[in-house]
């Protein structure tokens, strides 16, 4: 693989509408998600929900923007 791949590889999938395009409020959500994750310990519901309105989201706005990354959600 040379750069250029490389190059174009990323650009397909960062380009709007591809797979890493999770547009501003799932992307906020997720990064908020990592850094409580990086304490090491479960992310309780209520600390989701302080994060949520930390970053701004309506509660509705940000279950839709979770439920594709929730793997508890994928499980049911």
């Amino acid at each position: 693989m040379t750069s250029t791949d490389a190059v174009q590889a990323v650009a397909g999938l960062t380009r709007p509408g591809g797979a890493l395009d999770l547009g501003r409020d799932r992307a906020r959500l997720l990064v908020r998600m990592f850094h409580l994750l990086m304490r090491g310990r479960p992310v309780t519901c209520a600390e989701s929900l302080d994060a949520i309105a930390e970053i701004g989201l309506a509660p509705a706005t940000a279950g839709t923007a979770a439920r594709p990354l929730d793997r508890t959600q994928r499980r049911r």
